[in-house]
């Protein structure tokens, strides 16, 4: 599990990364790892929202939406975030944690793609 330091590095890597991005599709592949909602609302919800803000509380990384919905990431085990360019995204590319520029994920079963 990574500690705070390594929490921050990835924090400030995601802020170069995907800040000012819209999120344009969402792919939810375990809905166990959301807590208190439905696939369908998650999806919905960050469809469509532009990424404001990346910020840190503890060992959570919280991305600020405009919308002004908070999506809340633990690193979990690996504590990384992988990144990858968008062919590479397209093609099925996916990491443990995260796929960047062109697509994130909270956890390798829920995908989110974001594009300026």
């Amino acid at each position: 599990m990574p500690e705070l330091p390594e929490v921050e590095h990835v924090v400030r890597g995601l802020r170069r990364a995907v800040l000012g991005q819209r999120i344009l599709a969402v792919d939810v592949n375990l809905p166990r790892l959301l807590a208190g909602v439905s696939s369908a609302t998650f999806k919905r919800k960050l469809r469509g929202a532009r990424i404001d803000a990346i910020n840190r509380r503890g060992k959570y990384i919280l991305v600020e939406l405009d919308s002004l919905d908070v999506l809340l990431v633990h690193l979990r085990m690996t504590g990384k975030f992988l990144c990858v360019g968008s062919e590479q995204a397209r093609s099925g590319v996916r990491g443990d944690a995260a796929v960047w520029p062109d697509a994130f994920a909270g956890d390798e079963e829920i995908s989110v793609t974001a594009a300026d």
